[in-house]
Protein backbone atom coordinates (compact mmCIF):
# COMPACT_ATOMS: atom_id res chain seq x y z
CA UNK A 1 0.00 0.00 0.00
CA UNK A 2 2.74 2.44 0.94
CA UNK A 3 4.71 1.75 -2.24
CA UNK A 4 1.61 2.33 -4.38
CA UNK A 5 1.03 5.73 -2.81
CA UNK A 6 4.64 6.71 -3.33
CA UNK A 7 4.48 5.87 -7.02
CA UNK A 8 1.26 7.86 -7.37
CA UNK A 9 2.92 10.92 -5.73
CA UNK A 10 5.90 10.68 -8.05
CA UNK A 11 3.62 10.62 -11.12
CA UNK A 12 1.83 13.75 -9.92
CA UNK A 13 5.15 15.61 -9.43
CA UNK A 14 6.28 14.74 -12.97
CA UNK A 15 3.05 16.10 -14.45
CA UNK A 16 3.63 19.47 -12.81
CA UNK A 17 7.17 19.56 -14.12
CA UNK A 18 6.02 18.78 -17.64
CA UNK A 19 3.38 21.54 -17.47
CA UNK A 20 5.95 24.08 -16.34
CA UNK A 21 8.42 23.08 -19.08
CA UNK A 22 5.70 23.30 -21.70
CA UNK A 23 4.71 26.81 -20.54
CA UNK A 24 8.29 28.04 -20.60
CA UNK A 25 8.83 26.56 -24.07
CA UNK A 26 5.68 28.29 -25.33
CA UNK A 27 6.77 31.64 -23.94
CA UNK A 28 10.18 31.29 -25.56
CA UNK A 29 8.57 30.45 -28.90
CA UNK A 30 6.31 33.55 -28.65
CA UNK A 31 9.29 35.81 -27.74
CA UNK A 32 11.28 34.41 -30.65
CA UNK A 33 8.42 35.11 -33.05
CA UNK A 34 7.99 38.69 -31.79
CA UNK A 35 11.74 39.32 -32.05
CA UNK A 36 11.82 38.04 -35.61
CA UNK A 37 8.92 40.30 -36.58
CA UNK A 38 10.56 43.38 -34.96
CA UNK A 39 13.88 42.65 -36.63
CA UNK A 40 12.12 42.34 -39.97
CA UNK A 41 10.45 45.74 -39.54
CA UNK A 42 13.71 47.39 -38.46
CA UNK A 43 15.59 45.94 -41.41
CA UNK A 44 12.87 47.22 -43.74
CA UNK A 45 13.07 50.75 -42.34
CA UNK A 46 16.86 50.63 -42.59
CA UNK A 47 16.67 49.55 -46.24
CA UNK A 48 14.26 52.45 -46.93
CA UNK A 49 16.59 54.98 -45.27
CA UNK A 50 19.59 53.70 -47.20
CA UNK A 51 17.62 53.87 -50.44
CA UNK A 52 16.56 57.49 -49.73
CA UNK A 53 20.09 58.65 -48.82
CA UNK A 54 21.55 61.04 -51.44
CA UNK A 55 24.54 59.79 -53.29
CA UNK A 56 27.83 61.31 -52.14
CA UNK A 57 29.87 62.54 -55.10
CA UNK A 58 32.79 64.99 -55.42
CA UNK A 59 30.41 67.52 -56.94
CA UNK A 60 27.97 67.31 -54.03
CA UNK A 61 30.81 67.65 -51.51
CA UNK A 62 32.11 70.75 -53.35
CA UNK A 63 28.62 72.28 -53.34
CA UNK A 64 28.31 71.66 -49.60
CA UNK A 65 31.71 73.32 -48.98
CA UNK A 66 30.70 76.36 -51.04
CA UNK A 67 27.45 76.67 -49.10
CA UNK A 68 29.37 76.53 -45.81
CA UNK A 69 31.73 79.30 -47.02
CA UNK A 70 28.77 81.44 -48.08
CA UNK A 71 27.18 81.02 -44.66
CA UNK A 72 30.43 82.04 -42.94
CA UNK A 73 30.71 85.15 -45.17
CA UNK A 74 27.12 86.10 -44.37
CA UNK A 75 27.73 85.60 -40.66
CA UNK A 76 30.90 87.77 -40.51
CA UNK A 77 29.10 91.19 -40.83
CA UNK A 78 26.56 90.09 -38.24
CA UNK A 79 29.34 89.21 -35.82
CA UNK A 80 30.99 92.60 -36.45
CA UNK A 81 27.65 94.36 -35.97
CA UNK A 82 27.10 92.50 -32.71
CA UNK A 83 30.55 93.64 -31.53
CA UNK A 84 29.69 97.20 -32.54
CA UNK A 85 26.42 97.01 -30.60
CA UNK A 86 28.27 95.69 -27.56
CA UNK A 87 30.75 98.58 -27.83
CA UNK A 88 27.82 100.98 -28.19
CA UNK A 89 26.19 99.58 -25.05
CA UNK A 90 29.48 99.96 -23.16
CA UNK A 91 29.91 103.52 -24.42
CA UNK A 92 26.30 104.28 -23.54
CA UNK A 93 26.84 103.03 -20.01
CA UNK A 94 29.95 105.21 -19.68
CA UNK A 95 28.08 108.25 -21.00
CA UNK A 96 25.20 107.54 -18.61
CA UNK A 97 27.65 107.33 -15.70
CA UNK A 98 29.23 110.62 -16.79
CA UNK A 99 25.80 112.27 -17.06
CA UNK A 100 24.86 111.01 -13.61
CA UNK A 101 28.12 112.40 -12.18
CA UNK A 102 27.49 115.75 -13.92
CA UNK A 103 23.93 115.75 -12.61
CA UNK A 104 25.22 115.11 -9.10
CA UNK A 105 27.64 118.02 -9.43
CA UNK A 106 24.86 120.28 -10.70
CA UNK A 107 22.63 119.24 -7.82
CA UNK A 108 25.45 120.06 -5.38
CA UNK A 109 25.93 123.46 -7.03
CA UNK A 110 22.19 124.07 -6.93
CA UNK A 111 22.15 123.17 -3.26
CA UNK A 112 25.01 125.61 -2.64
CA UNK A 113 23.10 128.34 -4.47
CA UNK A 114 19.95 127.61 -2.47
CA UNK A 115 21.90 127.74 0.78
CA UNK A 116 23.81 130.89 -0.21
CA UNK A 117 22.82 134.31 0.95
CA UNK A 118 20.69 136.06 -1.72
CA UNK A 119 22.63 139.27 -1.18
CA UNK A 120 25.97 137.50 -1.93
CA UNK A 121 24.48 136.04 -5.12
CA UNK A 122 23.37 139.50 -6.23
CA UNK A 123 26.84 140.90 -5.48
CA UNK A 124 28.43 138.11 -7.52
CA UNK A 125 26.11 138.75 -10.47
CA UNK A 126 26.82 142.50 -10.23
CA UNK A 127 30.59 141.90 -10.31
CA UNK A 128 30.27 139.58 -13.32
CA UNK A 129 28.17 142.15 -15.17
CA UNK A 130 30.70 144.85 -14.35
CA UNK A 131 33.56 142.80 -15.76
CA UNK A 132 31.59 142.16 -18.95
CA UNK A 133 30.85 145.86 -19.40
CA UNK A 134 34.51 146.75 -18.77
CA UNK A 135 35.66 144.26 -21.40
CA UNK A 136 33.12 145.63 -23.88
CA UNK A 137 34.45 149.14 -23.23
CA UNK A 138 38.04 148.02 -23.76
CA UNK A 139 37.08 146.34 -27.04
CA UNK A 140 35.28 149.46 -28.27
CA UNK A 141 38.24 151.64 -27.32
CA UNK A 142 40.65 149.30 -29.12
CA UNK A 143 38.52 149.41 -32.25
CA UNK A 144 38.40 153.22 -32.16
CA UNK A 145 42.16 153.37 -31.70
CA UNK A 146 42.64 150.98 -34.62
CA UNK A 147 40.39 153.08 -36.85
CA UNK A 148 42.34 156.20 -35.86
CA UNK A 149 45.67 154.51 -36.69
CA UNK A 150 44.34 153.37 -40.07
CA UNK A 151 43.12 156.88 -40.85
CA UNK A 152 46.49 158.42 -39.94
CA UNK A 153 48.40 155.85 -41.98
CA UNK A 154 46.30 156.55 -45.06
CA UNK A 155 46.08 160.34 -44.75
CA UNK A 156 42.54 160.36 -43.46
CA UNK A 157 41.33 157.61 -45.77
CA UNK A 158 40.58 154.22 -44.19
CA UNK A 159 42.98 151.49 -45.27
CA UNK A 160 41.72 149.35 -48.12
CA UNK A 161 41.00 145.73 -47.26
CA UNK A 162 41.51 144.47 -50.81
CA UNK A 163 45.25 144.09 -51.31
CA UNK A 164 47.30 142.30 -53.91
CA UNK A 165 48.76 139.19 -52.34
CA UNK A 166 52.46 138.50 -52.88
CA UNK A 167 53.47 135.28 -54.54
CA UNK A 168 53.95 132.33 -52.18
CA UNK A 169 57.42 132.52 -50.65
CA UNK A 170 59.53 129.38 -50.35
CA UNK A 171 59.79 127.86 -46.90
CA UNK A 172 63.09 128.39 -45.07
CA UNK A 173 65.31 125.29 -44.99
CA UNK A 174 64.19 122.96 -42.21
CA UNK A 175 61.19 125.16 -41.40
CA UNK A 176 58.31 123.80 -39.34
CA UNK A 177 54.95 123.96 -41.09
CA UNK A 178 52.20 125.83 -39.24
CA UNK A 179 48.69 125.13 -40.55
CA UNK A 180 46.05 127.88 -40.40
CA UNK A 181 42.42 126.97 -41.14
CA UNK A 182 40.31 129.84 -42.52
CA UNK A 183 36.63 128.90 -42.66
CA UNK A 184 33.23 130.22 -41.54
CA UNK A 185 34.71 133.74 -41.55
CA UNK A 186 37.31 132.82 -38.92
CA UNK A 187 40.98 131.83 -38.81
CA UNK A 188 42.58 129.46 -36.32
CA UNK A 189 46.10 128.05 -35.98
CA UNK A 190 45.90 124.31 -35.40
CA UNK A 191 48.32 121.70 -34.15
CA UNK A 192 48.29 119.40 -37.18
CA UNK A 193 50.60 116.87 -35.54
CA UNK A 194 48.31 116.53 -32.51
CA UNK A 195 45.29 116.05 -34.78
CA UNK A 196 47.06 113.30 -36.75
CA UNK A 197 48.25 111.60 -33.56
CA UNK A 198 44.68 111.67 -32.24
CA UNK A 199 43.52 110.11 -35.53
CA UNK A 200 46.09 107.29 -35.30
CA UNK A 201 45.21 106.65 -31.66
CA UNK A 202 41.49 106.57 -32.48
CA UNK A 203 42.04 104.04 -35.30
CA UNK A 204 44.19 101.84 -33.06
CA UNK A 205 41.60 102.03 -30.27
CA UNK A 206 38.71 101.23 -32.61
CA UNK A 207 40.43 98.14 -34.06
CA UNK A 208 42.25 97.17 -30.85
CA UNK A 209 45.53 96.91 -32.80
CA UNK A 210 48.64 99.16 -32.80
CA UNK A 211 48.57 101.51 -35.78
CA UNK A 212 51.97 100.30 -37.08
CA UNK A 213 50.58 96.78 -37.46
CA UNK A 214 47.53 97.77 -39.50
CA UNK A 215 47.19 97.68 -43.27
CA UNK A 216 44.35 100.18 -43.66
CA UNK A 217 44.08 99.65 -47.41
CA UNK A 218 43.25 95.95 -46.85
CA UNK A 219 40.79 96.17 -43.97
CA UNK A 220 38.01 93.53 -44.06
CA UNK A 221 34.42 94.72 -44.07
CA UNK A 222 33.74 94.03 -40.39
CA UNK A 223 36.75 96.13 -39.31
CA UNK A 224 35.63 98.99 -41.55
CA UNK A 225 32.22 98.85 -39.88
CA UNK A 226 33.84 98.93 -36.43
CA UNK A 227 36.02 101.88 -37.48
CA UNK A 228 33.09 104.00 -38.70
CA UNK A 229 30.96 103.12 -35.67
CA UNK A 230 33.71 104.02 -33.19
CA UNK A 231 34.41 107.44 -34.73
CA UNK A 232 30.69 108.26 -34.99
CA UNK A 233 30.13 107.48 -31.29
CA UNK A 234 33.32 108.84 -29.71
CA UNK A 235 34.72 112.28 -30.69
CA UNK A 236 38.32 111.91 -31.90
CA UNK A 237 40.30 115.13 -32.40
CA UNK A 238 41.23 118.36 -30.59
CA UNK A 239 40.80 122.16 -30.64
CA UNK A 240 37.09 121.96 -31.45
CA UNK A 241 37.70 119.67 -34.44
CA UNK A 242 36.89 115.96 -34.81
CA UNK A 243 37.57 113.20 -37.31
CA UNK A 244 34.87 111.13 -39.02
CA UNK A 245 35.55 108.02 -41.13
CA UNK A 246 34.29 107.71 -44.71
CA UNK A 247 34.57 104.53 -46.78
CA UNK A 248 33.53 104.25 -50.44
CA UNK A 249 34.56 100.58 -50.68
CA UNK A 250 37.90 101.40 -52.28
CA UNK A 251 39.48 103.91 -49.94
CA UNK A 252 39.20 104.64 -46.22
CA UNK A 253 39.58 108.34 -45.39
CA UNK A 254 39.13 110.55 -42.33
CA UNK A 255 37.20 113.81 -42.76
CA UNK A 256 37.94 116.75 -40.44
CA UNK A 257 34.73 118.25 -39.10
CA UNK A 258 34.17 121.55 -37.28
CA UNK A 259 32.32 120.88 -34.02
CA UNK A 260 31.32 124.54 -33.84
CA UNK A 261 31.30 127.41 -36.35
CA UNK A 262 32.71 130.02 -33.95
CA UNK A 263 36.12 128.34 -33.82
CA UNK A 264 38.92 130.89 -34.34
CA UNK A 265 38.88 134.69 -34.80
CA UNK A 266 37.22 137.05 -37.25
CA UNK A 267 39.04 139.49 -39.55
CA UNK A 268 38.54 142.36 -37.08
CA UNK A 269 39.75 140.28 -34.14
CA UNK A 270 42.87 139.19 -36.02
CA UNK A 271 44.12 142.77 -36.22
CA UNK A 272 44.24 143.15 -32.43
CA UNK A 273 47.61 142.71 -30.74
CA UNK A 274 45.86 140.66 -28.05
CA UNK A 275 44.40 138.13 -30.51
CA UNK A 276 45.33 134.46 -30.32
CA UNK A 277 46.68 134.65 -33.88
CA UNK A 278 48.99 137.56 -32.99
CA UNK A 279 50.23 135.77 -29.87
CA UNK A 280 50.93 132.64 -31.95
CA UNK A 281 53.00 134.69 -34.42
CA UNK A 282 54.96 136.26 -31.57
CA UNK A 283 55.74 132.82 -30.12
CA UNK A 284 57.03 131.53 -33.48
CA UNK A 285 60.23 132.53 -35.26
CA UNK A 286 59.66 133.53 -38.93
CA UNK A 287 63.02 131.93 -39.76
CA UNK A 288 61.92 128.53 -38.46
CA UNK A 289 58.30 128.31 -39.56
CA UNK A 290 56.25 128.35 -42.76
CA UNK A 291 52.54 129.23 -42.67
CA UNK A 292 50.24 127.11 -44.81
CA UNK A 293 46.78 128.65 -45.07
CA UNK A 294 43.84 126.38 -45.95
CA UNK A 295 41.24 128.88 -47.17
CA UNK A 296 37.56 128.28 -47.96
CA UNK A 297 35.74 130.54 -50.38
CA UNK A 298 33.44 131.98 -47.69
CA UNK A 299 36.38 133.41 -45.71
CA UNK A 300 38.70 135.16 -48.16
CA UNK A 301 38.48 138.53 -46.37
CA UNK A 302 39.55 136.85 -43.13
CA UNK A 303 42.45 135.26 -44.98
CA UNK A 304 43.55 138.68 -46.28
CA UNK A 305 43.67 140.06 -42.74
CA UNK A 306 45.62 137.08 -41.42
CA UNK A 307 47.99 137.04 -44.38
CA UNK A 308 48.68 140.76 -44.00
CA UNK A 309 49.61 140.24 -40.35
CA UNK A 310 51.87 137.27 -41.05
CA UNK A 311 53.57 139.05 -43.97
CA UNK A 312 54.27 142.07 -41.79
CA UNK A 313 55.82 139.75 -39.21
CA UNK A 314 58.16 138.33 -41.87
CA UNK A 315 56.64 134.84 -42.29
CA UNK A 316 56.87 132.90 -45.53
CA UNK A 317 53.42 131.61 -46.45
CA UNK A 318 51.33 129.84 -49.05
CA UNK A 319 47.68 128.88 -49.30
CA UNK A 320 45.39 126.15 -50.63
CA UNK A 321 41.89 127.16 -51.77
CA UNK A 322 38.73 125.14 -51.02
CA UNK A 323 35.16 125.54 -52.18
CA UNK A 324 32.54 126.48 -49.56
CA UNK A 325 31.27 122.91 -48.95
CA UNK A 326 34.48 121.07 -49.80
CA UNK A 327 35.70 118.70 -47.11
CA UNK A 328 39.16 118.36 -45.59
CA UNK A 329 40.39 114.77 -45.72
CA UNK A 330 43.28 112.66 -44.49
CA UNK A 331 43.87 109.42 -46.36
CA UNK A 332 44.23 106.23 -44.30
CA UNK A 333 45.35 104.07 -47.23
CA UNK A 334 47.76 104.25 -50.14
CA UNK A 335 45.03 104.30 -52.80
CA UNK A 336 44.32 108.04 -52.69
CA UNK A 337 41.56 109.53 -54.82
CA UNK A 338 41.39 112.87 -52.94
CA UNK A 339 44.04 115.35 -51.73
CA UNK A 340 45.21 114.65 -48.23
CA UNK A 341 45.23 117.05 -45.27
CA UNK A 342 48.91 116.33 -44.62
CA UNK A 343 50.92 114.38 -47.23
Amino acid sequence: MASRRARRGDEQNLDSLLDTMANVTGILIVLLAVTQISMGDAMGRLRDLLAARPELTPASLEAAAQEADALRDALAPLVAEEEGLAEGRRSGREELAALRAANARLEDELADVRDADPQSLRDRARRTLGREQALRGELAAAREQLAELEARASGGVPLARDVKLPDPRPAPPGAREVVVLVRHGRAVVIDARALLEALDAGVARALDTPIDRLSLSLLPIHQRIRLRAHFSRIPVGSQGLRWLIEDDGREVVARLEWRRDDLGETADELTLASSDFARELRRTSPHRAFLRYLVWSDSFETYLAARRSSDESGFAAGFVAYEREQGLFQSLSHNRSRPSFVD
